[in-house]
């Protein structure tokens, strides 16, 4: 992979790995304050229950942050030898303007795999538990999309799922046109052969547009960060 060209594939690469590590983070710090009392204590001391949920927000949004930057050095370092053999000017721009885009994008996405964390962590009050229904939530999810799949009424419904939406903000080929061309023009000669295309195959393209994706995945981090709250404000500590 060079940089910044494969930015792209390169987040992808890390997403399968940080979808789990921010989440369970989130859960081992959060969950801590249940099982030691530690919430109950702050409120008991006049801390407010939404200060104290809004400092799990900012906590949050800290974690993600620190793992974009941990993403962000990783991949400039991994790549350094190699950017730097394809040419100087290459090798000193790591990033561009055009990269900030995609950067906001999986920030958005894996802030929202945080959120579902942090919600089961405020549901469980259990740092185990939590860990194990928020991997529950994901299989479960994967398997009502496959299952799903199998119904033409239904199956439109998939790509609305909230970890669905999630991978398509950051799907690599939304921020790379050239590649996106290439891969419609190869559907459009095999479909110009009469050749027969998989559903997954069509699949792999952005489902949504951009200004859309962005939207529905700022919607769904508001119902569970709002979700978070109101579990929160209505159960004693």
């Amino acid at each position: 992979m060079l940089l910044p060209r494969d930015w792209g594939r390169l987040l992808s690469q890390f997403k399968g790995l940080q979808i789990i590590f921010v989440p369970i983070s989130l859960i081992l710090l959060t969950a801590s304050e249940f099982t030691f009392k530690t919430a109950r204590q702050n409120v008991i001391d006049g801390l407010s229950k939404e200060s104290f949920l809004t400092s799990k927000l900012l906590t949050t949004l800290t974690l993600t942050l620190l793992y974009l930057l941990l993403t962000l050095v990783l991949g400039m370092l991994f790549n350094l030898g190699a950017t730097q053999k394809e040419s100087a000017e290459t090798a000193r721009a790591f990033i561009t303007s055009k990269e900030l885009f995609l950067f906001a994008a999986y920030l958005l996405a894996l802030l929202g795999y945080a959120l579902l964390g942090l919600f089961f962590a405020f549901l469980t009050r259990s740092a185990g538990s939590a860990i194990a229904f928020y991997i529950l939530y994901l299989v479960l999810e994967g398997l009502a999309g496959g299952l799903l799949q199998f119904s033409s009424t239904l199956k439109p419904i998939v790509k609305f799922f909230p970890t669905k939406v999630f991978d398509d903000l950051v799907n690599s080929y939304r921020f790379d046109a050239e590649s996106l061309a290439q891969f419609q023009s190869q559907l459009k000669q095999a479909e110009e052969m009469g050749q027969t295309i998989p559903d997954t195959i069509y699949a792999q393209l952005p489902q949504f547009e951009t200004e859309v994706a962005f939207l529905i995945t700022a919607l769904y981090i508001a119902l569970i960060g709002g979700a978070t709250y109101l579990l929160f404000k209505q159960r004693d500590l």
